[in-house]
């Protein structure tokens, strides 16, 4: 903002209204808006991509034993997936945004992370059962 009227506005414990009045900004006030929708756009994005990571830190693959076999069952992978999906077209809609530019390096590593879970996803639903499959472990 301080390049649009040619100084320094940053408020600081000496400001008050009066002074802000005092320093005419009218004149200013269509490019001083212009800014302040960006940068009101841009946290709103911020917001929700951290809202959207935030949401990943309780996903788990989970399982679930087999009788007495000594197998594991990987349970939940449907429910992994419709998240992904949601966090896709989520994503898609926020790329057309204009004021997304700023998130383009966030966004490429969250693809790269989303690549891989796919990945291990699709791995999963291609090699065994649709909705579950046996991991055998070691302890």
């Amino acid at each position: 903002m301080g390049g649009v009227i040619g100084f320094d506005i940053t408020p600081n414990s000496g400001s008050s209204l009066r002074k802000v009045l005092r320093l005419n900004l009218s004149r200013f006030m269509e490019r001083l808006s212009a800014i302040s929708v960006s940068a009101t756009r841009e946290h709103g994005l911020e917001l929700t991509l951290r809202k959207m990571k935030e949401e990943w830190n309780s996903v788990n693959f989970s399982t679930q034993s087999v009788r007495d076999s000594g197998q594991q069952v990987l349970v939940g992978v449907d429910s992994i997936q419709s998240h992904m999906d949601d966090h896709r077209i989520k994503t898609q809609n926020m790329r057309g945004s204009p004021y997304f530019k700023a998130f383009e390096g966030e966004r490429e590593g969250g693809r790269k992370e989303a690549r891989v879970l796919s990945q291990i996803i699709s791995h999963v639903m291609v090699h065994w059962e649709p909705h579950s499959c046996v991991i055998r472990y070691r302890w």
